[in-house]
């Protein structure tokens, strides 16, 4: 199915709720128009960790990913957004790493996708349902 609207980028790894109707180009046939979206956050342990891992957010990887998640666990996205110096729980001895350098990580990461994002025309081809 493709779904078309305007709507903030989506990233690999997360989750969005759509509303709207379905219409039929006549080139591209048939379309579902978003009206309203919203982004869903992951709820398993391994949801969060594809979607911390994906790439989203600069200086998290799947590796990364894995270490947070397991130290926070179904809390993490809670943890990086509210209290974001905890990231130093994890990682306290981070080659190359300064506090300040995990706490602009942690802020990012609790807004991935929110803030200063523009919105666009978003046209993204879904495969299967």
């Amino acid at each position: 199915m493709t779904v078309v609207g305007v709507i903030f980028p989506v990233s690999e790894g997360e989750e969005i709720k759509v509303t709207g109707f379905w219409k039929t180009h006549p080139r591209y046939g048939l379309q579902f128009q978003v009206d309203h979206w919203e982004k869903i956050d992951p709820a398993t342990i391994e949801g969060i960790e594809k979607y911390l891992g994906s790439g989203l957010i600069k200086g998290i990887g799947p590796t990364y990913a894995k270490r947070l998640v397991s130290a926070f666990g179904l809390d993490t996205l809670r943890v990086l957004s509210e209290e974001p110096l905890r990231i130093l729980e994890v990682d306290r001895h981070r080659r190359g790493s300064r506090a300040s350098d995990h706490a602009s990580l942690a802020r990012a990461a609790g807004h991935a996708g929110c803030d200063g994002v523009s919105p666009r025309t978003w046209s993204r081809r879904v495969d299967g349902a």
